[in-house]
């Protein structure tokens, strides 16, 4: 039995963002000073499958901090720091809705009193569970090209509803989007809703929204779970700045949300895509590690290379750089040039996009599309393309992780500056 005071401490930290385990795991962090999965396993206690799932999202949000050692032993990075990132994150997130709706209950006093003479229907409150229901759909069937939604555990629903929505999605060939909170109580609606559209799962969600296209959106104002169904309602609007607003809010939630298979996954016990994230020793092992990366990748490689990481990149890469060429994927370089290693930048920029930045970077990080991402760090940085023990990389494949990767490294290459390349005929 967890002491009360644990308890309430645990509360407190899902108000913040963090799921209930991932609460429980940093609270004996906290406790236990530096220590291992083992021990935060028998403390918490947690499964430890579920730990390893769970130490790269604290290690994520600055929460906790991981050493060099092996096995991997972690402690709490500053408390006060990683509450107050964890607090951040979790009032920028409801800000924005709040602020809405504020703004929308100022609007509709504004409409009533003032501004009698604007168009009516821009802004309104829909009671009661029927007439919500009937708006759904009418809403639904007028959308042209995608819908977004947003369901809290308790959205009410109903077996037509559902059907209805597939339907219709389905028929109009509508893009669809739902984020719902998704529990073993509701897992079997949400597989019905993916053979349709794109589900994925957030934790926690308190507030229900649905929009289509951009030009119209409802949000839930007093839902069911209060006792008073037929008391039900939410407001409707079309003003576009409004409308703007919640799609923004809604696109930053579906890129920290969990994809539903990994929610399935996680639900049944299992560790989804065991080895997610993963940590590789020695140089020629890295090497490896990205060898066929040219060859799965979609759309893009990027890497951002440490001061002589273009001399490794050019003597170990140069084939596979060009036959991602031949099948027409960007391969994206970032680096500092200096004297040693000018030639090589030179040679890349005629197989490879090249930009420059102002410092060289003491670690490399190499991302394949949005979708996973090593981050390495290589003792002695030279041009040997011999073993070296003291090499070491972090790999990932956890969704929400590769994507933070992905922003950061994007940011950096529209921000540096661009090679002017010779062009290989080969």
């Amino acid at each position: 039995m967890v002491p009360p005071r644990l308890d309430t401490l645990i509360d407190r930290l899902q108000i913040l963002g963090l799921t209930p385990n991932e609460a429980r795991a940093y609270v004996t962090v906290v406790r236990l000073g530096t220590c291992r999965v083992i021990d935060i396993a028998r403390e918490a206690p947690l499964q430890r499958p579920e730990i390893y799932h769970i130490m790269p999202r604290l290690l994520s949000v600055g929460l906790v901090e991981e050493t060099l050692d092996r096995p991997v032993r972690y402690r709490a990075a500053s408390v006060q720091s990683g509450i107050s990132a964890l607090s951040s994150i979790a009032l920028i997130k409801y800000k924005g809705i709040a602020d809405m709706i504020n703004g929308l209950v100022a609007q509709l006093e504004a409409v009533g009193k003032k501004n009698e003479e604007r168009s009516e229907g821009q802004v309104r409150v829909i009671v009661g569970p029927d007439n919500i229901r009937r708006n759904f759909r009418e809403a639904l069937e007028s959308a042209k090209s995608d819908v977004w939604m947003i369901g809290t555990k308790y959205s009410p629903s109903r077996r037509s509803d559902t059907a209805f929505a597939l339907e219709t999605i389905s028929k109009n060939h509508l893009k669809a989007r739902n984020i719902l909170d998704v529990d073993k109580d509701n897992i079997h609606i949400a597989k019905r809703l993916a053979s349709a559209l794109e589900v994925r799962h957030y934790h926690p969600l308190l507030v229900q929204v649905y929009g289509v296209d951009n030009r119209y959106v409802a949000v839930g104002l007093e839902t069911a779970t209060t006792g008073h169904p037929e008391r039900v309602s939410e407001l409707v609007t079309t003003y576009p700045d409004y409308v703007k607003m919640l799609r923004e809010f809604f696109d930053a939630t579906w890129k920290q949300a969990t994809p539903l298979n990994v929610r399935i996954a996680m639900l049944q016990g299992r560790v989804y895509g065991e080895g997610q994230t993963h940590i590789v020793w020695g140089r020629e092992a890295i090497f490896k590690e990205t060898a066929d990366w040219h060859l799965k990748a979609k759309k893009a490689i990027t890497e951002i290379t440490t001061k002589n990481g273009p001399n490794r990149l050019w003597a170990k890469f140069e084939k596979e750089i060009l036959e991602a060429r031949a099948r027409k994927l960007k391969w994206k370089i970032i680096c500092h040039a200096t004297p040693e290693n000018e030639a090589s930048v030179r040679k890349l920029s005629e197989i490879a996009d090249v930009r420059l930045i102002d410092r060289p970077f003491g670690v490399g990080i190499v991302l394949l599309d949005d979708s996973e991402a090593m981050i390495h760090y290589i003792d002695p940085d030279s041009t040997d393309l011999s073993d070296s023990p003291n090499d070491l990389a972090l790999v990932t494949t956890e969704g929400s992780i590769a994507r933070n990767f992905f922003h950061m490294v994007d940011y950096i290459w529209k921000h540096a500056k661009p090679l002017k390349r010779k062009r290989s005929g080969r």
